[in-house]
């Protein structure tokens, strides 16, 4: 995993960094499937999405605007 991350660009340069990288990842894709699971039920889910995170949600539109 840190060669991938260096090769990517990252300062992976010990243990720690690498760690710090792939919680920031989980965390984005937690945050990713939250999003599509309150699109796709709808509810408070869905409120709390459009009033906490505007800026992702609307990045979710347009991907979604793009495959369909």
């Amino acid at each position: 995993v840190q060669k991938v991350y260096i090769n990517l660009g990252y300062d992976a340069s010990n243990q720690a960094k690498v760690k710090s990288i792939v919680r920031d990842y989980e965390t984005a894709s937690e945050t990713w499937a939250n999003i599509m699971s309150a699109e796709t039920c709808g509810g408070l889910e869905l409120e709390y999405v459009k009033k906490y995170l505007p800026n992702s949600y609307s990045s979710f539109l347009n991907i979604m605007k793009e495959l369909k």
